[in-house]
């Protein structure tokens, strides 16, 4: 059993993907099934905290697709098994900050998982980055058309924030309010790009 996650560069459209990057895998041992035996196994899989999104704020991410695969393999056959895609949803402190970029009119365009170290990802334990990709508003004076790049790197109790090259910056979940991103967003956009 799998999770699985759509990889850009492995898919050549967002319609099918069939080629997906293994996130985190569990199998079973070898057995012996005899005919017409039925046998259940429960199995479990962690869903790590750098998981990559499928939602956030509760609606879903253009681009970003998970999914759970279970195969089984007999003899020296191979059956299909099960490809089902599953939600994965932003924890609280991922939604404040697609919150903040809302409240300062950055638009979010789409989410896509690449397999790469990023730049100042220390923390990173997977071999995935997941790129949010948000248009930049009016205000911020960029090229028109420009996006800002950002990826959450998130821990059981913290998370970095990479926004394009800058970063990475902590944060604990403990010290994080609405508020408090908008404020940070906001300067910290301003201070790269002038108004």
């Amino acid at each position: 059993m799998e999770l699985v996650t759509r990889v850009e560069a492995n898919e050549p459209t967002d319609a099918a993907w069939t080629n997906p990057g293994v996130v985190v895998s569990h199998s079973t041992s070898a057995f012996e099934l005899a005919a017409g035996e039925t046998r259940e196994f429960r199995l479990s899989i962690d869903v790590p905290w750098e998981m990559p999104l499928t939602h956030a704020l509760g609606r879903p991410l253009k681009g970003a697709r998970v999914a759970v695969r279970t195969t089984l393999k007999i003899g020296k056959a191979v059956d299909r098994g099960d490809f089902d895609e599953v939600a994965v949803h932003a924890l609280p402190a991922q939604d404040m900050w697609f919150e903040a970029y809302e409240r300062l009119g950055f638009r979010f365009d789409e989410a896509e998982v690449k397999r790469y170290r990023a730049q100042g990802g220390d923390n990173q334990t997977l071999p995935y980055c997941q790129e949010l990709e948000f248009w930049f508003p009016a205000d911020y004076r960029r090229p028109r058309g420009s996006q800002l790049e950002t990826l959450f790197i998130a821990r059981h109790d913290s998370m970095d924030l990479i926004t394009g090259p800058k970063g990475p910056f902590p944060f604990t979940y403990a010290e994080m309010t609405p508020d408090g991103c908008v404020e940070w967003l906001d300067a910290h956009c301003r201070g790269l790009w002038q108004q």
